[in-house]
Formats: structure tokens, C-alpha cells, sequence
């Protein structure tokens, strides 16, 4: 039978989910590394802490996948901008300007409510299972 976390571990673990909150600071991957701290320096405090930080490390950086994309896709449409300035004149174009940054807020929100379920998970020492999440780190 596995051991109840103590409380210092399921506050290291909700500090690990907590750190995707990050992600509302606008600084690039900074909601990932709380988690990448959690995860090397702290894992050695149980499996629990390392499981939890792992979770939060694997979604945190399908997040900051994602909003990679979205910044790459900034950039294509403005380099597309810049060689042809008709090019807003065409539908797509103008919809993606309006589109890209609504994703970055959706993504931001996502991800931001899913810290804060899964703080609360890991705070009551339960785990916790991000959806649609990249398993960069086994």
C-alpha cells in the first residue's frame, strides 16, 4: 500500500501545477519552468512530488507548444505582410489577425484553469490528469 503524501509534498506539488499560472506574465516559457524546477530539484522529496511535477511539466510544455505555433504563425503572416501589404485585402489575412491572438487568450485561460484544478488536486493529494497532453518527459 503506497503512503499518504506529506503535507510538505502536496504543497510542492501544487506549487508545481501553480507555476502554469506563468503563463499569464506574457514571458516566453515561464510557465514551464516552475514545473522543470519541481521536477529536477524536487522529485527527490517522493514520487509523489515527482509525479506531480511531471504532469505539470508535460502539459505546460504542450502549452507553450502550442502557443509557439501561434507565434509562428504571427510571424508568417507578417512576413507575408511585409512583401505584399495587399495581402490584408484578401479574407484570410484579416481573419487571422483576429484569430491568432484570440487563441493565445483561449490557450492562456486553458491552461490556467487547469493549474488551478489541478493545484487543488494536488494540494488534497490526489493526482492529477491534464487532457490533451504530450508526454515530452516518461
Amino acid at each position: 500500500m503506497q503512503s499518504l503524501p506529506t503535507q510538505s509534498q502536496r504543497d510542492a506539488a501544487m506549487y508545481a501545477h501553480l507555476g502554469g499560472l506563468l503563463i499569464l506574465t506574457s514571458v516566453p516559457f515561464a510557465n514551464v519552468a516552475i514545473p522543470l524546477y519541481f521536477y529536477l530539484r524536487r522529485r527527490q522529496s517522493g514520487t509523489y512530488v515527482e509525479a506531480a511535477a511531471k504532469t505539470a511539466l508535460n502539459f505546460q510544455a504542450t502549452v507553450a507548444l502550442l502557443v509557439a505555433l501561434v507565434y509562428a504563425g504571427f510571424a508568417v503572416l507578417f512576413a507575408r505582410l511585409a512583401t505584399s501589404p495587399s495581402v490584408l485585402e484578401q479574407r484570410w489575412a484579416g481573419d487571422l489577425v483576429f484569430a491568432l491572438p484570440a487563441i493565445l487568450i483561449i490557450i492562456a485561460l486553458a491552461s490556467s484553469g487547469y493549474a488551478v484544478a489541478a493545484a487543488i488536486a494536488g494540494h488534497d493529494g490526489r493526482a492529477f490528469r491534464y487532457p490533451l497532453t504530450i508526454p515530452f518527459v516518461r
